[in-house]
């Protein structure tokens, strides 16, 4: 194996990592975080109770945010020089750039609403609210896309299989 090879390996690892890094905290976050700070308490400091969970739950959102940043720069930067160095192969069929156009595309999708209103403006319980609705998009279009990717390694394994 050569250096090249194991360049190209290392990067098909990094993304995969990435991305199930990214699937992964998504589902978390919709299943575990989002549902276990709606379930609050009630009482008579329940106004207190809120105050301190808004904080929290703001806190998180905000971590969480800075992770996905990470996330989707690797993935970025790994999925253009991957598909660059798939495409350019001369056994690569217009299936596999197509569905691979159509995961890049749902990948944007889902890159993009997640950060589209994520700003360093955006602080606490709005942030948290966003995070909310946008952790369960991400996990549905994420899955979308893991499944794309299977796809995509089928079609190209039949594609240098003569």
């Amino acid at each position: 194996m050569s250096g090249v090879d194991i360049f190209w390996l290392f990067l098909r690892w990094l993304h995969g990592l990435a991305a199930a890094s990214w699937f992964g905290s998504a589902l978390f976050y919709a299943t575990v975080i989002s549902p276990g700070f709606k379930s609050g308490s009630s009482g008579n400091k329940q106004s207190e109770n809120v105050s301190w969970k808004e904080k929290i739950e703001g806190a998180i959102a905000g971590e969480w945010r800075d992770f996905l940043e990470i996330t989707a720069f690797i993935l970025v930067i790994s999925g253009a020089l991957l598909a660059f160095n798939r495409l350019s192969q001369p056994n690569i069929s217009s299936t596999y750039a197509v569905i691979l156009g159509v995961k890049v595309t749902l990948t944007t999708v889902m890159v993009f609403y997640t950060f589209r209103r994520i700003s360093p403006l955006i602080k606490g319980i709005a942030l948290a609210n966003w995070m909310r609705f946008s952790s369960r998009l991400a996990a549905g279009l994420g899955a979308l896309v893991i499944l794309l990717a299977v796809i995509l390694r089928a079609v190209y394994d039949k594609s240098i299989i003569p």
